[in-house]
Parts: C-alpha cells; sequence; structure tokens
C-alpha cells in the first residue's frame, strides 16, 4: 500500500458525485411540531449497550472507572470461572456499580464450558446480563469429525457433532432456567471460501438464531477496518463495510431485537502516536449506520496486555489505566447524549447508500464496489431524499422511527488519519421546512432552505438527521 490517503471502499458503483434520486413522494403531511424522543435506562432500546471485553481487576477504584468511561455493562471471561467465589464477587460488584454481566465462561471452540455445570443459581444477581456462549465458531455447521465436542465435565458430560449444536442446547438450557436473559456469541463472516469465519454467519443463523425466540436473539460480530502495512502505512481495509453489512441484512430478515458491534482497539504500536479519539468514532458512526444497538470495546482491559508478552505491542495495560480510557470517555459521552433519539429509529433500519466525494480526494483504485458492498439493503435511492452531495465519500444509513419518520445516520467515510472534514448537503422530498441535525451529540434545529440542509463532519465524525 504505497498511497497513505487510502479511502475505504464504498457500495452502489451507480452513483456519482452528485446523486439525485427520482421523486417519490413520502406519505402523510410534514408535522410542524419537533419530535419529542423520551430517553431512559433500558438497554439496547433508549441507551446504548456499552461493553467492555474484558473485566477489570474486582475493585472499587477499578469499577468506578469503568463507570465513569461510560461502560454499562462487562464480559467476565477467563479471570472467572462458574462455581467460584470469584464469580460471586463480580457479580456482587456489578451491582453495587449498576453494572451489567455477561458471563463468558463457555468461549471456547473445543473445549468450552457449559452454563449448565453452574451449581448455584445466578437468578437472584440483577447483573447476571447472561452469557457469551462462544467466540467466532469456525466451518459451515457440518458434523464433521474435527468439529465434534466430546463429553466432558465441561460440558456437564454432554457430546455435540458440532459447537452450533452446543450453542443450541445452551440456549434453550437458558431460556428454561434463566429466562429472558442474554444468550451470545461473536461470529464470523468471511468474504471468500477459506478465509477465518467462512459459512459461520449462515451456520448460526440456521443452527442457532433461527431456533431461538425472536425475543431473545441476538447478533454480535467484530470487523475491523484500520491494517497496517510492513512499512508501517495505515489504510483502511477494502472489504470491512460488508462485515456490518451482512449482520444488518440478517438482523432484518430475523427480526434480531440485539445487534452488537466489536470495535477495534488492538493498534499496531507504529500507529500509536497517530491514533486518536477520531479512530474510535468513526468505527461507531460507521457500524451505527447499520442500526447497531450495541458496542464493545475489545480488549479494553483484564490480561489480553500480557497475551504473547506484547506488554509494547497493544495500546493498553492489563489492569490500569491508558489513553484508550480516555478516548472511550470522550467517545461515549458524544454517543450518550443522542442515543435515545438514533435508538428510537434502528429496529426500522432501511438499508445503507453511499455518496462519492465531490474534492478529487478519492482513490479509485480501493473503492472495490462492485465487490464489496451489495445486497437488497443497498439502496441507490430512497423516497425521502431528494439528493445528497458530499466533498468526501460518506456512508448514510436510513431507518425510519416508531411513529414512521425519516432518520439518516450521515457518515464521514474519508480515511481518519488524513483528517478530511467533509461538508454533505442534503435534500428532502416530502414538504418539510425544518431538520434535527444532530452533530458533535448535540440536538439542533435547522431551518430547510428549498428542503435543503447542509452541515460538515469532522474526520471520523456522524450525524444524525431527521426531518419534519
Amino acid at each position: 500500500m504505497k498511497n497513505k490517503k487510502a479511502k475505504i471502499s464504498l457500495a452502489c458503483a451507480a452513483f456519482i458525485a452528485l446523486v439525485n434520486f427520482p421523486y417519490a413522494p413520502t406519505t402523510g403531511t410534514a408535522e410542524t411540531e419537533k419530535p419529542v424522543y423520551t430517553d431512559g435506562t433500558e438497554l439496547f432500546t433508549k441507551q446504548l449497550m456499552l461493553g467492555a471485553y474484558a473485566e477489570p481487576e474486582p475493585s472499587d477504584i477499578r469499577f468506578n472507572r469503568l463507570k465513569e468511561i461510560g461502560f454499562n455493562t462487562m464480559y467476565m471471561l477467563n479471570e472467572t470461572s462458574y462455581n467460584t467465589a470469584r464469580l460471586i464477587t463480580y457479580l456482587e460488584k456489578c451491582e453495587e456499580h449498576d453494572l451489567k454481566a455477561i458471563v463468558g465462561i463457555g468461549c471456547n471452540r473445543k473445549a468450552p464450558v457449559s452454563i449448565k455445570t453452574q451449581k448455584t443459581s445466578l437468578a437472584e444477581y440483577d447483573s447476571f446480563m447472561g452469557i457469551y456462549m462462544c467466540d467466532e465458531p469456525l466451518g459451515d455447521g457440518s458434523p464433521l469429525p474435527q468439529d465434534e465436542i466430546n463429553a466432558t465435565e465441561g460440558t456437564n458430560w454432554e457430546s455435540y457433532n458440532t459447537i452450533y449444536d452446543y450453542m443450541a442446547a445452551e440456549y434453550e438450557y437458558m431460556k428454561e432456567t434463566y429466562p429472558g436473559r442474554y444468550c451470545s456469541a461473536v461470529i464470523c463472516y468471511g468474504m471468500r471460501e477459506g478465509w477465518f469465519g467462512y459459512k459461520s454467519l449462515d451456520a448460526y443463523v440456521e443452527k442457532v438464531l433461527s431456533v431461538m425466540e425472536q425475543k431473545d436473539r441476538s447478533l454480535e460480530y467484530d470487523c475491523y477496518p484500520l491494517r497496517v502495512t510492513s512499512e508501517g502505512e495505515a489504510y483502511f481495509g477494502d472489504s470491512w463495510l460488508l462485515g456490518p453489512y451482512k449482520f444488518a441484512e440478517t438482523r432484518k430478515d430475523y427480526s434480531v431485537p440485539k445487534l452488537t458491534f466489536f470495535y477495534q482497539q488492538e493498534w499496531d504500536y507504529k500507529l500509536r502516536e497517530r491514533i486518536g479519539i477520531p479512530e474510535l468514532l468513526y468505527q461507531l458512526y460507521t457500524s451505527m449506520c447499520f442500526g447497531v444497538n450495541g458496542l464493545v470495546a475489545y480488549k479494553y482491559d483484564s490480561y489480553w496486555t500480557d497475551w504473547l508478552k506484547a506488554n509494547d505491542f497493544f495500546m493498553h495495560s492489563a489492569w490500569g489505566e491508558s489513553e484508550l480510557c480516555y478516548y472511550n470517555q470522550v467517545a461515549f459521552a458524544e454517543l450518550k447524549k443522542f442515543d435515545h433519539i438514533y435508538l428510537d429509529f434502528v429496529n426500522n433500519w432501511q438499508g445503507v447508500m453511499s455518496v462519492y466525494g465531490t474534492s478529487g480526494n478519492d482513490n479509485k483504485e480501493y473503492r472495490n464496489v462492485e465487490q464489496y458492498l451489495e445486497g437488497k439493503y443497498v439502496l441507490e435511492s430512497y423516497a425521502g431524499l431528494q439528493s445528497i452531495t458530499a466533498t468526501e465519500d460518506a456512508l448514510i444509513g436510513v431507518m425510519k422511527d416508531s411513529q414512521g419518520r425519516d432518520g439518516y445516520m450521515v457518515t464521514n467515510q474519508a480515511f481518519s488519519l488524513d483528517k478530511l472534514s467533509n461538508t454533505v448537503k442534503m435534500a428532502f422530498n416530502g414538504g418539510y421546512s425544518k431538520a434535527i441535525v444532530v452533530l458533535n451529540g448535540e440536538e439542533t434545529v435547522v431551518e430547510l432552505k428549498d428542503g435543503a440542509c447542509e452541515f460538515t463532519l469532522a474526520p471520523g465524525k456522524g450525524a444524525f438527521v431527521i426531518p419534519y
């Protein structure tokens, strides 16, 4: 990768710099009163689930800091195990600090530890949100000999043909023993046969998601954009947007109420001095184009820093404070100002569309749009939009609120390390005279001129726009 201004791939090859949509009048009449969205505390519906992967040490100092940063959920992994005083200590700490805990003892693909081995009921702990059944299962779900899970003490002396059979059994037990609690797994999606995780999304949907009750369904995925060449040059992976899209498509097709994105925090040491808040916000805002209602900081804390003795490789320190604590705190504070507005829309996600920038900064070589972002919810037009232009590439998530109003998550897709701002102009159909524009987390009402509004997105930023 020789060009440091490599641009992220975007969809819709039919798009040109100015996107004009055929007029299609919206139903109903434009409202004269500003829409009001009520705030609340319910995760995934009124408040983004903001998870830390994984747990800090069980001290009041670290738990206070976890809350101060803005996390409301914590994943408990190798530092705990079932039937231990440590597990109860963590649940009690979560109760004291108003945090939810997802217990992830069953993460290993080949030797999972079943929730069925837990001897003490966890039902009395409100902090017990649920379980994390597996991390990145492989394969297409076929009962191959190498995928069989043998009966062991960890599986409660039960055997399974595949990891998906194990997950389905875990869900059935959770539904019976801890009804309403969370059952999750991070699922891979690979674009080409032979890539890590190939077909695992399809297998999970077929073997696990489809047998869950609709209200219990969840999708979690990780798909990290920032890449580094051997020479230390940074670029956005050309195909990374396809992962979020495929999960959004699956969520819509299967009416999944919880869609969670794990964002990148494992930065190459060569980038340490260049990475900042825009690189976190770019991922968060872009994932919101796909209607996520949960966000997880991967490798936030815990034992991961000592993994392979890589203390100087990762950007954070085990059990302690780091730059990432501050970056997460600033990013979360911005999102929390308007997450209750955004979350009123995500259950009626319509799709995504993209716009090519007019500035001339685009590097067409890295735009493999026909290959990497396509599907039935990649939109070439939308009835509520007359036109949209942007000085840099932009990605727009289109969704409707609980009353049927249109909302648009508009994101700056310029490579964030290039520090390029993006001026966007949107013109709406429907006779609207005003719009709510949420920028930097702040909600502003703007007067539309000829049905249009204009705003500028800083590097990595997004805006949420609601015409009325």
